[in-house]
């Protein structure tokens, strides 16, 4: 039965920007479908977002099985009747030279970042058209600006942006709105390891950002929420920046 709360799916929900949009979402009356590949933090997650006052049902798996995002839609389907919201947040960095790339590695970063938001908003949209819903993808200020080691990345993230504005020009008339937010560095675990090794110097990075500082998850998950909002009911196929500035002042 079709309850009155809505329901959000996000995908990579048990860490970094994906639990702050959930536990953005759950304060702001969804209910939750939380994600992630597998146990790790999904307990911890889980429980945060219920402190809240949502309901949860959770998915665990590789999201770049087709099967994983049909556990999605359809979990979200059997536990709420209904999803109102996607946000395609799962991801994770990579970095190899051109000519040191295998095709595996290829194929996996737009795996991840093309091959299965493609795939989890396919599944989603018939529930989503039902709802009137919307979509949240993330890029990053990586698929306008470029660094050596990053041709995959890049490339991936330029691809979620092509998608986006697809997305968003076939589904208008159907109700469904389609955007996506580029973060700049934000302050991940992934991006604290990256630091921690020597892969990143965050120096540097902090030093080419106009505000001088990394952003927050919940500074990302608060623009999600806005996009999925009836505030933003009349916005769709838009590239939202997030990034203290760093694309305004030219990037890398």
């Amino acid at each position: 039965m079709t309850q009155d709360r809505p329901v959000a799916v996000v995908t990579g929900s048990t860490s970094g920007i994906g639990r702050a949009t959930a536990e953005r979402l759950a304060a702001d009356g969804y209910d939750l479908v939380i994600h992630g590949l597998d146990d790790t933090g999904l307990d911890d997650a889980v429980g945060a977002v219920e402190q809240l006052g949502a309901r949860t049902a959770s998915v665990t798996g590789d999201i770049c099985d087709p099967a994983t995002a049909r556990r999605l839609a359809e979990t979200a389907h059997s536990g709420f009747g209904r999803l109102d919201a996607l946000v395609n947040n799962a991801g994770a960095g990579f970095f190899s030279r051109v000519t040191d790339m295998t095709d595996s590695q290829w194929r996996g970063v737009f795996g991840l970042h093309v091959d299965a938001v493609f795939r989890a908003t396919q599944q989603a949209f018939p529930l989503l058209k039902e709802a009137h819903g919307a979509v949240v993808n993330i890029s990053s200020v990586a698929a306008i600006f470029w660094l050596p080691e990053r041709v995959a990345y890049s490339s991936a993230k330029s691809a979620i942006i092509g998608m986006t504005h697809a997305m968003a020009c076939e589904w208008a008339a159907e109700g469904v709105r389609v955007n996506a937010v580029a973060p700049g560095t934000i302050e991940t675990p992934l991006v604290a390891e990256n630091f921690r090794t020597g892969r990143v110097a965050k120096d540097p990075v902090v030093s080419r950002i106009p505000m001088k500082r990394l952003g927050r998850p919940g500074e990302i998950a608060s623009v999600i929420a806005f996009l999925l909002s009836e505030s933003a009911s009349y916005l769709t196929g838009q590239i939202i920046f997030v990034d203290g500035g760093w694309t305004s002042s030219g990037g890398w």
